[in-house]
């Protein structure tokens, strides 16, 4: 999977598992059980750097605005739904292109 990096208003350093991407903003995923405590929506993660590898990295900062989490059979798995914050233009037109590509890639590979 892709990965997100971000700080917390602790200034402490998070990962997480991109789930989802659109121009509004990405749905992240983590197993990190300390998020429990200090996470909640209206959270901003600063300097947040999403890593498509090959294809790139988008940095912004984030606005968690959907939190959930659900029990799998050893571990709590967050949901986290994030809005960009202040994303200049010029990275919202590669944000685009990014989403193109990864959208006709996943297609390609279900074909």
């Amino acid at each position: 999977p892709y990965r997100c990096t971000a700080k917390l208003p602790t200034k402490r350093e998070v990962r997480f598992d991109i789930a989802d991407l659109s121009m509004n903003g990405v749905g992240l995923r983590s197993k990190d059980q300390s998020l429990g405590e200090g996470l909640q929506i209206g959270t901003v993660l600063t300097g947040a750097t999403l890593d498509f590898r090959k294809e790139g990295t988008v940095t912004s900062d984030l606005m968690v605005t959907f939190l959930r989490s659900s029990q799998s059979t050893s571990n709590t798995v967050y949901h986290i739904g994030c809005r960009f914050l202040n994303l200049p233009r010029a990275k919202e037109r590669d944000l685009q292109r990014l989403i193109t590509y990864l959208e006709l890639a996943r297609r390609d590979g279900k074909n």
